[in-house]
């Protein structure tokens, strides 16, 4: 593996439903597939909306996370939204017009001033078959999105990132917690990552 900035390009072992991708989809997403029993995020329902675009958390899992990240969701910074829509709160970038966000953007240049946000939480593609085949982008190094949440999230905010990686902390933030998410039984475990800004001066 490339240790350029921290992390190479992820990429993923052949499917048996894809060549080149994890086995994942909306008839394993929508638990269409054996076994034939809702995936597991704290024992809730499997998440079934419909999906414009590719990307979505399981059910609960943006409630929960913006607990962790100690603020109110309407001060949440969404990097890479996918398919969440305005009942999550907080602000939606995605590259991606289709995904309806709040603004198109790239999570590696964010259109607004530091220091903004109380909490950020990212969900990008997890590797380079993902970003090209799944969601026709090219793949954001995590260590390039957190720098940039780092610049936006208030001195002091969280910021989350959901991914296979557990990246090491962005500039002038902390590694606090990392928890492992998965929708069920045979499927990927990934990492939610949680790293806290530093406040500035504060030991100075």
């Amino acid at each position: 593996m490339n240790n350029d900035d921290d992390e190479g390009d992820l990429r993923t072992p052949a499917g048996r439903a894809r060549p080149g991708l994890p086995r994942e989809g909306p008839a394993r997403r929508e638990g269409r597939t054996y076994p034939r029993s809702s995936p597991l995020w704290n024992c809730s329902e499997v998440f079934s909306a419909p999906a414009p675009v590719m990307g979505a958390y399981p059910k609960g899992f943006t409630e929960w996370a913006t607990k962790q990240l100690r603020c109110r969701a309407a001060e949440v910074l969404h990097v890479c939204s996918g398919m969440l829509d305005n009942s999550a709160g907080g602000v939606r970038i995605d590259i991606r017009p289709a995904a309806r966000p709040s603004a198109c953007a790239d999570g590696r240049a964010l259109p607004f001033r530091g220091s903004v946000f109380g909490g950020v939480l990212l969900d990008p593609p997890y590797s380079v078959e993902y970003a090209e085949a799944l969601y026709g982008t090219e793949y954001p190094r995590p260590a390039h999105l957190l720098a940039e949440a780092s610049r936006v999230v208030r001195p002091g905010g969280l910021i989350g990132i959901l991914h296979f990686l557990v990246p090491l902390p962005p500039p002038a933030c902390r590694f606090v917690s990392v928890h492992g998410v998965t929708t069920g039984l045979g499927y990927r475990i990934r990492a939610f990552t949680l790293y806290r800004r530093e406040q500035e001066g504060l030991w100075s």
